[in-house]
């Protein structure tokens, strides 16, 4: 069985509450991190949450902690152009292979629910770009036949029992394909 811990935006309560908790059990996870500076996104959640200082995130990267990508602004993709999207998204990605020296495999598409935050064009945008893999929020579990561009994810802020209660039967039901 597999897990993968994720984390989007790249804000310092990670480094602060997460990162402890995981380095301490040995847990590595991916960081999604937005790349504009702090305070330029037009996003007042974003601009209020502190976020992560470069060289923190150098840190994170050399105690193993996946860095990927998550676009520079933040923008729904499916409210701008593709081009622009494919901007945010290539941006987005170099400033963090900058910043690791190392190739940038993972994305995460913003906001993250597929045919309402974005579309097929902007997965093959990340296909073209030369993704390993992308996260979307859409609830489920990952199987072997997975879209590696288009993966769920369970989020935080579904806090349903129902929905979690199912959450867990679909994972031990597709545990196995994994």
């Amino acid at each position: 069985r597999l897990m993968a811990i994720t984390f989007d935006d790249g804000c310092q309560s990670f480094y602060e509450h997460a990162f402890p908790v995981l380095r301490e059990l040995g847990c590595p996870a991916t960081l999604f991190i937005v790349t504009a500076p702090a305070g330029s996104l037009g996003l007042p959640f974003m601009n209020d949450r502190r976020r992560l200082a470069w060289d923190q995130l150098s840190r994170l990267h050399e105690a193993c902690m996946e860095i990927g990508a998550h676009t520079v602004n933040h923008p729904i993709l499916a409210r701008i152009g593709n081009d622009q999207a494919r901007e945010e998204i290539a941006t987005g990605r170099d400033r963090m292979r900058e910043l690791t020296g190392v190739p940038i495999r993972y994305f995460a598409y913003p906001n993250g629910k597929p045919g309402r935050d974005y579309y097929a064009a902007h997965v093959k945008i990340v296909r073209d770009l030369g993704f390993s893999a992308a996260v979307s929020t859409a609830p489920g579990v990952a199987t072997f036949g997975s879209d590696l561009l288009q993966l769920p994810r369970f989020t935080p802020w579904d806090r349903q029992p129902a929905r979690f209660a199912l959450d867990r039967k679909s994972t031990r039901l597709n545990s196995s394909h994994v």
